[in-house]
């Protein structure tokens, strides 16, 4: 037999449940509790860091056009030389050959054309003479180029390719890191240097807009170097999205080295934004958005766009600095629910 005390209690705890449900919906219920703030407005001055490398403003691997006996190298390595600078020599058999060859058809050429002034000779035939002594000084002319190995810029002989008494081949350099080109020596200008790094294509305006740039080395921690944007990429990398770029750095202690990793700071122009507190902004199907309190009290959802998020606090646009955004209790809340504040 059933207890008639329990079937009381059941009924009258049925009655209660059934009358708050009946509240609810007809609005009745207590208000929901909710802290709210205002949007705070402040100087904002960002920055972006890239990992770089470091890499020499001028570099060539010198050669020649045709291959020969290096006779004499007059640097050693990591000797400063001046722009035309005499750094190596090839044998001079070479030369000594075309020059035979020259001096051969000069003569030719200087008879035949006395000849010709005469008229003891066709136009034809002088002609053919000119043109092989023609032939034989440039052949001559470049031979002495060729066996002379001069600096086309100043710089520092960073590694000798080829040792004196070897023969020069014109081969690329399979050298990680180097220039493909072949060379007997390979010069660098160190000062200024360049340091190359990679962005995401969109951070590109970032480089344009920027105020400021440093650069500092893993291996130097305590030193700063200024930095200015030297060149960006034509073309994005299509495997990544990345964009390279490189900024120009002075260094006339030669304290950084070609090689050296290196991280690029890009401080931008301070702004000033309004910034909430970071889970005080939502997101669903169309975009981002607030709750905000009315002057009624009443629950308001408001469109934002955010801007960056920055120690805790989101930039945002789309609210004035006298909006009351709530910061807890927005899971209680639906639009035009009257709300109490606990601030």
């Amino acid at each position: 037999m059933r207890n008639p005390v329990i079937i009381f209690l059941a009924a009258v705890l049925f009655s209660c449940t059934q009358n708050q449900g009946e509240q609810r919906l007809s609005g009745d219920s207590p208000n929901p509790v909710v802290r709210t703030v205002h949007p705070v407005e402040r100087v904002h001055q960002p920055s972006y860091t890239y990992t770089a490398t470091i890499k020499p403003w001028r570099e060539a691997n010198l050669g020649t056009s045709v291959p020969g006996r290096v006779e004499k190298i007059y640097f050693k390595e990591g000797a400063t030389v001046t722009e035309g600078a005499l750094i190596a020599r090839l044998s001079a058999e070479p030369e000594i050959m075309a020059r035979v060859e020259k001096e051969t058809l000069e003569n030719d050429y200087n008879r035949v054309k006395r000849l010709r002034e005469r008229g003891s000779v066709t136009q034809q035939d002088f002609d053919h003479v000119e043109a092989q002594y023609k032939a034989a000084s440039a052949k001559h002319e470049m031979m002495v180029k060729n066996t002379q190995i001069r600096a086309p810029f100043a710089g520092t002989i960073m590694e000798i390719l080829v040792q004196e008494g070897e023969t020069f081949f014109f081969m690329p350099s399979l050298q990680p890191g180097s220039s493909f080109s072949p060379g007997i020596v390979r010069l660098m200008q160190l000062n200024p240097l360049l340091a190359e790094f990679h962005i995401p294509e969109k951070e590109l305006p970032l480089l344009k807009g920027a105020v400021e740039m440093t650069l500092r080395a893993d291996a130097l921690p305590d030193q700063t170097f200024s930095a200015t944007l030297h060149k960006t990429a034509t073309m994005v990398s299509p495997g990544n999205r990345t964009l390279a770029a490189e900024v120009k750095i002075a260094d006339p202690g030669r304290e950084l080295l070609v090689g050296m990793y290196a991280r690029v700071n890009v401080l931008m122009p301070a702004r000033q934004h309004l910034f909430v507190p970071n889970h005080a902004v939502e997101e669903n199907e169309e975009g981002y958005f607030v709750w905000t309190i009315d002057k009624e009290g009443r629950a308001v959802p408001k469109t934002v766009h955010r801007l960056f998020m920055d120690k805790g606090e989101a930039a945002v646009e789309g609210l004035e600095t006298t909006d009351r955004v709530v910061t807890a209790g927005r899971g209680l809340l639906t639009e035009g629910i009257v709300v109490r504040n606990a601030q």
